[in-house]
């Protein structure tokens, strides 16, 4: 009996033992899909070219170098050059693009010049009402917007068309002698021209340093002209201002506010000097001399409970404008009174 139930157990075993051939196939298949997947991984690129992407056939000659002609020409050269590839017959794939191509660059160069154009009549808008920054300039090398606006539609001219550049900046130079823009106009015509600007461009820019020599001198002279103003508009003491220059010493770095003040008080008035803050000068009261960091004088006065300004250099008188003195401004002022004020005693002080 014992052995009949140990030969039945061995025949239970045989049943239940492990396929190992079946086992083997499948480990070898695994073996070789994984093989073949590094394989296919360690390949280089260039050697598994991609499905369905073809290089693209260069274009040929004839149609390339117009191309390359026309993306470094000027704005009128490069329209010819396309408006002449638009008549091709498009007979191929090849010339179609090309066709298309053309037509948008043509597209697109008409849009600019018809951005340009705009531009050009906003300016010349701008310059015939004469704007120009207010009497306490926050950067005074952007010149006036008239200035500013001919200066950029030169360089405008300039991308449509060299020459008119050239010329219409010559033509700024010698309308605008004093400008702070006529040394980057210059540069710029040096630029455009290699080193070898025209003689009329030679011309123009000595007489405009000539210009500004004399100008330099007359800027110097704005504290005085600025004082000699107010003694005769508000006090009514009539005073040369080149005898205001004498009286005070002015070079061609300007006038000392102390050097203003000892000449008004020598005629009779309070003279008080303060430095201010942009919150500080709108508490003040009128008349008083204003200078402004960048080395300027101008004079507010008050008309009919309004604040006016006048500046020395263009010899006018404009409404005062709140917004010409920014934020964070510092600066210095002289209070013009016909008795003492509070702060006559100490000839000045902070505030």
């Amino acid at each position: 009996m014992w052995l009949s139930n140990s030969l039945e157990g061995r025949s239970r075993m045989r049943k239940h033992k492990p396929k190992w051939w079946i086992i083997g196939i499948i480990a070898g298949c695994l073996l070789l899909t994984g093989g073949a997947w590094w394989l296919q991984r360690a390949m280089p690129s260039r050697v598994r070219p991609t499905r369905g992407v073809h290089p693209a056939s260069a274009l040929p000659a004839p149609l390339q170098q117009p191309l390359m002609r026309a993306a470094t020409a000027p704005p009128a050269q490069a329209q010819a050059i396309y408006r002449s590839l638009t008549q091709l017959p498009a007979r191929n794939a090849t010339e179609k693009y090309l066709l298309g191509y053309a037509h948008y660059q043509l597209g697109k160069l008409y849009a600019e010049q018809k951005q340009f154009r705009a531009a050009q009549q906003a300016f010349q808008h701008l310059a015939e009402q004469r704007l120009s920054i207010p009497a306490l300039p926050i950067d005074p090398s952007f010149g006036t917007w008239s200035e500013q606006g001919a200066y950029q539609a030169a360089i405008c001219a300039y991308q449509l068309n060299p020459q008119q550049g050239i010329q219409q900046m010559i033509r700024f130079i010698e309308k605008h002698p004093t400008s702070p823009l006529v040394t980057g106009a210059y540069k710029r015509i040096l630029r455009w021209t290699n080193e070898r600007p025209p003689a009329a461009a030679q011309h123009a820019w000595q007489k405009a340093q000539k210009a500004s020599m004399e100008r330099m001198k007359e800027t110097a002279a704005c504290g005085p002209k600025a004082l000699a103003y107010v003694l005769q508009h508000e006090f009514g003491i009539p005073t040369d201002w080149r005898t205001l220059m004498k009286e005070c010493g002015t070079a061609l770095e300007g006038t000392s506010l102390w050097a203003l003040a000892e000449a008004a008080r020598q005629r009779g008035l309070s003279a008080v000097g303060l430095e201010v803050s942009r919150e500080g000068l709108l508490q003040q009261q009128p008349p008083f001399l204003v200078w402004n960091p960048i080395g300027h004088y101008v004079a507010l006065i008050q008309r009919e409970g309004k604040w006016q300004v006048y500046d020395p250099e263009t010899n006018s008188l404009q409404p005062w404008l709140e917004q010409s003195v920014p934020q964070g401004w510092r600066g210095a002022i002289l209070l013009l009174r016909p008795r003492p004020t509070q702060y006559a005693n100490n000839g000045g002080t902070q505030r």
